[in-house]
C-alpha cells in the first residue's frame, strides 16, 4: 500500500514496463514501490536477474526462513527476488555446533540437543553472518 502521490503517479508507468519483462509462469507481487518475484532455485534467480540487466542486485541470506533473497531498484522501482533455498555456488555455509531446542511431533515434547547448525555465509570474503537481516 502507498500514498498515491505525484511521486507514485510517475513511477507507474516504469513499474508496468518493467513487469512486462517477467515471464507469464513466475509467481509476482506487483505494488505502487515495485515488484516481488519467486525463484526457488539459483538457475531461476539468476534468469530472473538477466531479465533487468541494469540492475545490481544486493544478496542476503534470511535464517529463519531459510531463503535468499536479491533487491536491486532501477529507474526508482523496487524489484525483489525471494523463495530461493539454494546457496549461490559461490558461498560456503559457516557451521558451528550449538546446542537446540525442537519440538518433537510425536510427542509435542521439546528435546535439547547439539546440531551443526548454518550461522552464515562466506560468499568469497563477503560475510552474511547472523548479526545481519533477519
Amino acid at each position: 500500500m502507498a500514498y498515491m502521490t505525484a511521486e507514485v503517479k510517475a513511477r507507474m508507468p516504469k513499474i508496468i514496463k518493467l513487469a512486462a519483462l517477467v515471464p507469464e509462469s513466475t509467481f509476482v507481487d506487483i505494488a505502487l514501490t515495485g515488484i516481488s518475484m519467486q525463484a526457488h532455485t539459483c538457475e531461476q534467480v539468476q534468469a530472473t536477474r538477466k531479465l533487468f540487466p541494469p540492475a545490481v542486485w544486493k544478496r542476503t541470506w534470511d535464517r529463519r526462513s531459510g531463503w535468499w533473497f536479491y533487491e536491486a531498484t532501477i529507474e526508482g522501482v523496487r524489484l525483489d527476488i525471494y523463495a530461493c533455498s539454494e546457496a549461490p555456488p559461490q558461498c560456503k555455509a559457516i557451521m558451528e555446533k550449538r546446542t537446540v531446542t525442537r519440538q518433537v511431533p510425536t510427542a509435542y515434547e521439546e528435546v535439547t540437543e547439539e546440531q551443526e547448525v548454518i550461522v552464515g555465509w562466506d560468499c568469497g570474503g563477503e560475510v552474511d553472518a547472523e548479526d545481519g537481516p533477519q
